[in-house]
């Protein structure tokens, strides 16, 4: 018991927390400071089931966003892609989307879902293998 007129010593509670101050600390810390490391992986190669019949009607999609119909003059606007393909929809055709190197992911998605959403079922994307 401490002798009356001196201070109580804080001592433990400073100790735990500075202790806290540094686990927390290095808990916010310690994710940037470790290199991150993925997983390799290497994906099979995807080979169609059936070969694209070069009558299928297909859709070129230019690097700005451009989509060219088969049969159709000058980029298509998005009447005339709808028009296209409840047309291939009524005959159970399948689509071949043909794309440039760097058109993105993002329009090839826009075109997809679109002939998705009409009902097609088998849409292809040529490549160069």
């Amino acid at each position: 018991m401490p002798s009356p007129g001196l201070p109580v010593p804080r001592f433990p509670f400073l100790v735990f927390l500075n202790l806290l101050f540094v686990l927390v600390v290095l808990q916010n810390l310690m994710p940037r400071l470790l290199p991150s490391s993925g997983l390799d992986v290497d994906l099979p190669r995807v080979i169609s089931s059936e070969p694209v019949n070069k009558n299928s009607p297909g859709l070129i999609l230019e690097r700005n966003g451009g989509i060219y119909l088969d049969g159709v003059e000058g980029p298509a606007s998005s009447e005339t892609l709808e028009i296209f393909l409840d047309g291939l929809k009524s005959r159970d055709a399948s689509v071949l989307i043909k794309a440039d190197r760097r058109a993105t992911i993002g329009q090839l998605t826009r075109i997809w879902d679109a002939a998705r959403e009409k009902g097609i079922r088998q849409i292809s994307i040529a490549t160069n293998d």
